[in-house]
């Protein structure tokens, strides 16, 4: 008997799909993985939801948004999951990066669906600083196999200009159609987070350009993902809030079209409501928890060397 149910729990493992032996705390990040919201998944309201809800409006939405904390490699581990659940539900789908942009577009075209790593890293020139390959390589491999590769961002070059010429220099082409449609609400949160960024040192008269950069961005991506829909968006959290990012331009152009946000948190050590978390993060559809990074303060260094009058480290 003993013998007959121990066969009978194998045979159920060996049944049960990946996703459901997937959620284990296979956990990678540092900090709080015994935190009891890690790996917990919640609704807008704050309230304990199963993965296969989620599973199910990002397998059906016309477009999909995943927000995450760039350094967090538990929040690359599930966007890997989440991509291919995602091609596997609408084979041939785009997969937008914030992580490529203006310098990549061009050579996109090139890839095959069985490039390599390295034939991918190669193709692309990837620069040898800013976003990791080692992170990111495995994503675009996974989105160009069964999908639809696609540059998001902005590149550095037209960065610089719009830091010179402010909105003006988004005149100019289509896919900054949708700045002008954002609100003083959305501007003046761009410009509070960008003030404390800067470690709530530079006078915000100055941070103009930066709003612009940034509503920029958030315009181009959803550009992409409109005229490569359907579409799922990879970028920062912040970009894909429903109320000041990517989704609200990409509401501009097709109001009508069905969406899910998906925002991957972190855990905060001594908070287990889910709900100030949730309202921390602004609104999405579905808020999946992960143990946390290293804590850094970015700002002491340079508020010290301020205070001192040291010249800070670039």
């Amino acid at each position: 008997m003993k013998r007959e149910v121990t066969r009978f729990l194998i045979g159920l493992a060996l049944l049960a799909p990946a996703w459901a032996m997937a959620t284990g705390p296979e956990w990678v990040s540092p900090r709080l993985r015994e935190h009891p919201l890690a790996g917990v998944i919640v609704n807008a309201q704050g309230e304990n939801v199963p993965e296969s809800e989620l599973l199910s409006a990002l397998a059906s939405a016309r477009f999909a948004f995943i927000g995450e904390k760039h350094d967090n490699p538990d929040h690359h581990q599930i966007e890997l999951r989440l991509i291919k659940h995602r091609l596997a539900s609408q084979a041939g789908s785009a997969v937008v990066f914030e992580m490529l942009d203006d310098a990549q577009r061009p050579a996109l075209g090139s890839l095959a669906a069985t490039d390599t790593l390295e034939q991918i890293q190669q193709k692309l020139t990837w620069p040898a600083k800013g976003w990791d390959f080692a992170v990111y390589g495995p994503l675009f491999q996974a989105a160009s196999t069964e999908g639809k590769l696609v540059a998001g961002n902005v590149g550095r070059k037209f960065i610089g200009e719009v830091y010179a010429k402010g909105e003006a220099a988004l005149t100019a082409e289509p896919r900054f159609s949708t700045v002008p449609s954002a609100t003083e609400q959305t501007r003046a949160h761009f410009l509070e987070r960008i003030f404390e960024a800067h470690c709530a040192m530079a006078p915000r008269e100055t941070l103009g350009p930066m709003v612009a950069i940034q509503l920029a961005k958030d315009a181009s991506m959803a550009s992409a993902m409109a005229d490569s829909a359907p579409a799922l968006l990879i970028a920062g959290g912040e970009h894909v809030r429903s109320d000041t990012g990517v989704p609200s331009h990409l509401h501009s152009r097709d109001p009508q079209a069905s969406r899910v946000v998906i925002q991957l948190v972190e855990v905060t050590e001594g908070e287990t409501n889910a709900k100030p978390v949730v309202d921390a993060s602004g609104p999405a559809d579905f808020y999946w928890f992960t143990p946390a990074t290293e804590i850094r303060d970015n700002c002491a260094d340079v508020k010290g060397k301020a205070a001192t009058g040291a010249p800070s480290r670039q």
